[in-house]
């Protein structure tokens, strides 16, 4: 994986197409955030403020037009495990964003066990993660 040049902003959260497109919705606190088909979906947050944390690291927050600002954005429980869902929540959690070899983003958890890297996909209608072992091969 190559380091990111994600730049902050506002974006859509979208899968690649495969064969359609999903995007990704907070449709109710605390609930999973979920994978919808492309297109407008009333009451719901569609578009994600990306903007820097720690060091290499992103938060991604609901982004929302008018005078209060939406403190709601992307979570996960203290503990990840697979398939746990990406959580609608109060408490945004940090997050890898890298680019991939194919020219597509890819969104993480920070930290795990050693190999292992908590992908965010789709699951069942919704953004969930996902194991995906990696190997570290030494340089000699």
């Amino acid at each position: 994986m190559s380091e990111t040049n994600l730049k902050p902003g506002v974006y859509r959260i979208e899968t690649p197409p495969r064969p359609g497109c999903l995007q990704a919705v907070g449709t109710e606190l605390d609930k999973p955030v979920m994978a919808l088909p492309a297109g407008p979906t009333p009451g719901a947050t569609q578009f994600w403020k990306v903007g820097h944390s720690q060091e290499g690291q992103y938060v991604i927050n609901a982004f929302e037009h008018g005078p209060i600002p939406i403190q709601f954005g992307w979570g996960h429980d203290e503990v990840v495990r697979p398939d746990d869902p990406v959580l609608f929540s109060g408490t945004v959690a940090n997050w890898n964003i890298h680019k991939a070899e194919d020219g597509f983003y890819q969104i993480s958890v920070p930290g795990g066990p050693l190999g292992v890297t908590s992908l965010v996909d789709v699951e069942e209608q919704h953004v969930s993660l996902q194991a995906s072992h990696s190997t570290l091969t030494e340089i000699k």
